[in-house]
């Protein structure tokens, strides 16, 4: 097996996880969008960085 094949098959394996991930953070995070008020404004630019490094 080469090189090239190996880290296919590998990255093969790792989707559904980091699909899995991707998707649990969002779920957690995309809620924060609809608060109001001063806790709303704390919470967006943390929400932004987070939702944008996915």
């Amino acid at each position: 097996m080469t090189k090239v094949d190996a880290a296919l098959r590998e990255s093969g394996e790792i989707s559904m996880a980091v699909v899995a991930i991707t998707l649990t953070l969002i779920s957690v995070y995309a809620p924060f969008a609809f608060v109001k008020g001063t806790i709303g404004q704390l919470f967006i630019e943390i929400e932004i960085v987070i939702l944008t490094t996915l």
